[in-house]
């Protein structure tokens, strides 16, 4: 009798032991575990808190302690220090880049939105990455460019942020310092975000790692500094179906509000937002159909719904609220004002119309075009003024933007865009250890429903139980990249990386489902997770301070990005203060030439050496109309120019192509004499032409600019700058190469002896 006693005895601890051995194995366990009844052996209790029983102190603190985890607050301790330094990584790593092609614009209409009330720079974007990023320069004084001009007055916030960066001396490293800090804010709320709903899924140490690897992620670290849409877009796509998801499991008064706040920033980001609509509709349909009580807990009502018709009117009523807050903060955020122009207006305001603006168009027409299907919809609101008009108008012009725009893949262009652009993007600029991650996420997550389907406790429900129950835990995070994703692939607007850029959050959260190998009993699974954690921090080190530029070894490096994507996903104008820097330490006299690929005046940023194919914006009244002769020396190339992606006709260099230089060149040799810096006799000479032919010279020099591209695009470069400029040092014989040997003739072979 006393024998079967103690097999039974054994037969339960052993079942106790496979329990915890389950529990702590499986990556989908919740942080709740915590707080689930202590099994430390005596043993180790009295090695902790000095006797067998109750430990002294925080029972929480002791029961971590004997089983090896963090505490609460080495946790909190661990998370503070990553986000910390990603912050300053973040914040350190642009103090030295130049204003990318996009801040000016953004800067200057969230500097005019505070000092004026004024909306009516907002060309395509609503407002709400702008106020925030240039709160802080409320106090600071700086120079706003007349108001009475016609810049004010055509809403053209291109050449207006021109004027405020570039014309007004207004101190722009400042100014940028102080945005972008603003932006590396936000982006460390980002990574909270991250870390509390990978925590709720797979405990401290799966939301730990979900943490380090946004942390330390290149793609983040390159946009979360920069004052755009992207990162706003982003952050409030998962933080509002994080607050969603949990208003449909416990609507309290507090989810409410962060549910609809959260949809209101969303929309108030970027107006992508209405994408979240069918995955917001899916999410409920999930939630109405599941098993699972929803538990609402408001004033004067407290019940647990678990019949549909009841979850339905809860889901409706939730949907109710979030109207009208993101309604609300809508016409809040523009100043509670169906009209754009507020100061400064004299009758002759006229929304922008893009590059067109003396076409002589309405410009609601001009953004609706031919064949708009938003028309109806937008006129239908705007008759009856139903929201403000310039959110309506962002809504017509980012319709109209997104048709058509020229875009780069793999030496490819194109003006509607490839269907393996965003693909190839997340292929080329993911670091290798996070796919890794992901896939071992996936591989620990099979293996703990495997083991928790054969524990008795969860034999009922089966494997396929395992999955359904794991798939429901993280519907939000899969609706939200496959719709994402679907959207992309539809996309025509096909210019960065940065655009899939609300797909990662989601996958640093999944990646936390990789600490299951850690947990495993296996030794040779245990180090895989932290060696590749490990190897993503070292990517992230080892690329400072160019994020923008980091490419995998997939694409060749970073070294190699150029051939693969340029625009936003390498070359955004970011380097050309270092280009100024790079040229007085190395030019050692050399006559310089530089292409740049920015918004701004190169002349503002006293890089010494001459532009090509000529300047495309005017400083202090002096812009150059390009060089007579091309000789021997420095060749400073920005990557998105080398690849000729916004030269209209002359993209690729074909036979046609050089056939039209070569008819060209007769006629422009006068001026192959006239030195780079003697514009006073170029001038003179083109002046003494017929009046078309100054147009022609223009033109001959966007070709031969083109035919230079092309033979530098199959050189190895000598040097680059952030990788984003390419650095060729060329002498007379390759320059004579590159201009004056007709591609059109096959090259003969050199005679025998």
């Amino acid at each position: 009798m006393i024998a079967n006693d103690e097999v039974s005895i054994r037969r339960k601890s052993k079942k106790r032991d496979d329990s915890r051995q389950v529990r702590e194995f499986n990556p989908a366990a919740e942080s709740k575990d915590d707080a689930k009844p202590d099994l430390t052996p005596p043993a180790e209790k009295r090695a902790v808190g000095g006797h067998s029983g109750t430990p002294r102190g925080n029972n929480r603190q002791y029961r971590a302690a004997a089983r090896g985890k963090l505490s609460g607050k080495q946790v909190a301790g661990i998370v503070a220090g990553l986000l910390a330094v990603h912050f300053i990584i973040a914040v350190s790593s642009v103090r030295h880049k130049s204003p990318t092609w996009d801040e000016s614009y953004h800067v200057t209409r969230g500097y005019t939105y505070w000092k004026t009330g004024d909306f009516r720079m907002a060309p395509a974007h609503p407002p709400l990455s702008s106020l925030w990023a240039t709160n802080p320069l409320v106090a600071v004084p700086a120079n706003m460019p007349p108001y009475d001009q016609q810049n004010w007055y055509q809403s053209d916030i291109f050449s207006y942020g021109l004027q405020f960066f570039y014309v007004m001396g207004n101190d722009i490293k400042k100014i940028l310092q102080r945005s972008r800090s603003m932006m590396a804010v936000m982006s460390v709320f980002l990574g909270l975000v991250i870390f509390l709903w990978s925590r709720c899924i797979f405990g401290d140490t799966g939301g730990i790692l979900s943490c380090l690897l946004y942390a330390f992620s290149p793609t983040m670290l390159a946009h979360c500094r920069l004052v755009t849409t992207d990162l706003f877009v982003a952050v409030f796509y998962l933080s509002a179906l994080a607050a969603t998801w949990a208003v449909l499991r416990r609507m309290t008064i507090l989810t409410l509000l962060a549910s609809g706040f959260g949809f209101a920033a969303l929309f108030l980001s970027k107006l992508t937002a209405f994408f979240v609509l069918p995955i917001l509709a899916l999410l409920i349909l999930i939630r109405i159909l599941s098993k699972e009580s929803l538990h609402v807990q408001v004033p004067k009502f407290n019940k647990e719904l678990t019949r549909q018709p009841e979850k339905l009117l809860a889901c409706t009523i939730i949907l109710a609220i979030n109207f009208v807050i993101v309604y609300g903060s809508i016409w809040a955020a523009y100043g509670f004002r169906f009209d754009a122009f507020k100061h400064n207006v004299v009758g002759k305001e006229q929304l922008l119309m893009a590059f067109d603006r003396d076409s002589g168009f309405d410009p609601w027409d001009y953004q609706y075009g031919e064949k708009s299907r938003v028309k109806p919809v937008l006129e239908f609101c705007r008759k009856y003024e139903l929201f403000p008009e310039l959110y309506l108008y962002s809504i017509a012009t980012a319709a109209k933007v997104s048709a058509s725009r020229a875009s780069f893949l793999d030496g490819k262009h194109s003006l509607t865009g490839f269907r393996a652009f965003f693909p190839k993007c997340f292929l080329y600029k993911t670091p290798l250890p996070l796919m890794a991650i992901l896939l071992c996420a996936l591989w620990a997550t099979f293996l703990g429903w495997r083991r928790a389907a054969s524990a008795a406790k969860e034999r009922a429900m089966g494997m396929g139980g395992q999955l359904l129950s794991g798939l429901y835990r993280t519907a939000p995070l899969w609706l939200l990249l496959g719709s994402y994703w679907v959207l992309m692939l539809c996309m025509n607007l096909n210019i960065g990386h940065r655009h899939i850029l609300p797909t990662y959050p989601p996958m640093f959260v999944l990646a936390g489902g990789a600490i299951g190998l850690v947990r495993h009993p296996s030794r040779v699974l245990k180090p895989i997770v932290p060696i590749l954690a490990g190897m993503m921090v070292i990517a992230a080190l080892s690329i400072y301070p160019h994020y923008l530029a980091y490419f995998n070894w997939i694409a060749g490096g970073p070294g190699n990005g150029y051939r693969h994507l340029v625009d936003s996903s390498l070359d955004w104008g970011q380097d050309i203060d270092n280009l100024r820097g790079w040229l007085d330490k190395n030019a050692r006299g050399e006559t310089a030439y530089f292409a740049f690929f920015g918004s701004g005046p190169p002349r503002f940023f006293n890089v010494p050496a001459y532009a090509l194919p000529y300047e495309s914006f005017a400083y202090n009244g002096r812009q150059s109309i390009g060089t007579g002769a091309l000789g021997p020396g420095i060749y400073c190339i920005s990557a998105t120019h080398l690849q000729q992606v916004y030269r209209p006709g002359i993209q690729e260099w074909t036979t046609k192509k050089e056939d039209i230089y070569w008819r060209f060149l007769p006629h422009m040799r006068e001026f192959e004499d006239v030195p780079p810096d003697d514009e006073a006799t170029l001038l003179k000479r083109l002046q003494e032409r017929e009046p078309e032919f100054p147009w022609l010279f223009q033109r001959f020099q966007e070709v031969r600019f083109a035919k230079l591209c092309a033979y530098l695009r199959d050189q190895p470069y000598d040097d680059h700058v952030g990788y984003s400029i390419l650095i060729y040092r060329l002498d007379a014989d390759e320059l004579n190469d590159a201009l004056y040997v007709d591609k059109r003739k096959p090259s003969r072979p050199a005679p025998s002896e």
